[in-house]
């Protein structure tokens, strides 16, 4: 059954903020790196967007539980969302395989 059409927008909201993180976290990296680092190839612009999306995908759960949003707030750490972790760790993850493939 469809949701009322007064929670539509908030669906199509979120379903809109999922597919733009999602394709952040997939492109950012290796856009960015075959731009600056091109050698690095294939193999660091596939490992990044896995890495990217893996991270994205379990940051979103483990957000989801309050132990783990209090844990961050005592710490200042509030700020953080899945779709900034996805970032760091898949172009971390671009760089580090980057790095291991230099010729």
């Amino acid at each position: 059954q469809p949701p009322p059409v007064h929670d539509l927008p908030v669906a199509v909201r979120d379903a809109l903020g999922a597919f733009y993180s999602v394709l952040g976290v997939t492109l950012f990296a290796p856009i960015l790196g075959g731009l600056f680092l091109p050698k690095a190839g294939r193999v660091a612009a596939m490992i990044a967007m896995g890495v990217g999306v893996a991270t994205l995908f379990t940051t979103q759960e483990l957000l989801k539980d309050p132990a783990t949003l209090a844990w961050l707030a005592a710490r200042g750490l509030a700020w953080i969302t899945a779709s900034f972790v996805g970032l760091t760790l898949s172009t971390l993850a671009y760089l580090g395989v980057a790095a291991i493939r230099r010729d």
